[in-house]
């Protein structure tokens, strides 16, 4: 899933749902909410967002922050990429396979996916409209799971009311 192990701890000693994303995004108070790494290892996404809110978001900017912890110039508080939502992104879930594939559930119910290798705004693919077909309620995780019928990988998330979703990418 999106790495949400309830009291884990970085290797710095301090909470990971704790550290907030000001350089990220402009000096908000957002918490990171979910963290994945992709594939190979190299690039640790982590969702930023809020736990405390209720009712509806309305913030304008969030997202997920890219750390590629591998390259020369890597600074832990400073993302080499933001992938920038409208409300709070509450977790996150790299590709098993495919390593510049990411997807992010927001807290206003949109299921979103990324190709990191593009650029700008190119590297959103989709993303999920806001009705009462969809989720209706914050989306809680996200994760990739493996139709062994179809052999494709589909994208399953759950939201705070309890209704899960599943949907083929591609």
């Amino acid at each position: 899933g999106g790495g949400r192990g309830a009291g884990s701890k970085s290797s710095s000693g301090r909470n990971p749902r704790r550290a907030t994303s000001e350089e990220g995004h402009g000096g908000l108070d957002l918490h990171s909410t979910s963290m994945s790494w992709n594939s190979t290892g190299s690039v640790l996404a982590v969702a930023f967002g809020r736990l405390d809110e209720s009712g509806w978001c309305n913030i304008t900017r969030a997202g997920c922050c890219l750390f590629h912890v591998f390259q020369r110039d890597f600074d832990a508080s400073k993302p080499q990429t933001v992938l920038e939502t409208s409300s709070y992104l509450m977790s996150v879930c790299c590709h098993p396979e495919i390593p510049s594939l990411v997807v992010g559930v927001t807290f206003n119910g949109e299921v979103m996916v990324w190709d990191t290798s593009l650029d700008g705004e190119d590297r959103l693919l989709g993303t999920s409209a806001i009705d009462d077909y969809y989720h209706r309620e914050p989306v809680v995780e996200v994760s990739w799971v493996y139709d062994t019928g179809s052999q494709v990988w589909n994208i399953v998330s759950i939201s705070g009311e309890g209704r899960s979703e599943e949907r083929r990418v591609g």
